[in-house]
């Protein structure tokens, strides 16, 4: 009978350099983060910019079946406001804290998938 693999072991965090060994999309990533969620799969969002279009940041996200042979596809995610590349400075459980180049900061919940900051720019009001 067939045996399901084990479960692997992998580091979680921030990763340096990325190299997936594939061409996935025409993105360069600055570095990468590793996570499991209340399920037991890996998560990993890739951080970095889109080749024809430099001005905005890019976050890329897929996830893995605890034994790593499962994957769910890629999901791509611009950031809120054009700011450059960004690269992950941190975590806090599923939630990362990017940097772009122009030193713009973003929060990402990568659990749910949406951007947390930076908030709607405010209008400011003129008294006349």
């Amino acid at each position: 009978p067939y045996h399901t693999p084990e479960p692997v072991d992998l580091p979680l965090g921030i990763l340096g350099p990325v190299d997936l060994g594939a061409r996935v999309c025409e993105c360069e990533f600055e570095n990468a983060w590793r996570g499991r969620l209340a399920n037991g799969d890996y998560i990993v969002v890739f951080a970095g910019t889109q080749e024809h279009q430099p001005d905005k940041g890019l976050l890329m996200l897929t996830t893995h079946t605890p034994n790593y042979l499962g994957m769910s596809g890629w999901e791509f995610y611009n950031t809120p406001i054009i700011a450059g590349s960004v690269h992950i400075a941190s975590a806090d459980g599923l939630q990362l804290t990017l940097l772009s180049t122009n030193g713009t900061q973003f929060i990402f919940d990568a659990g749910t998938r949406t951007w947390i900051s930076p908030p709607a720019t405010p209008v400011p009001m003129f008294a006349p």
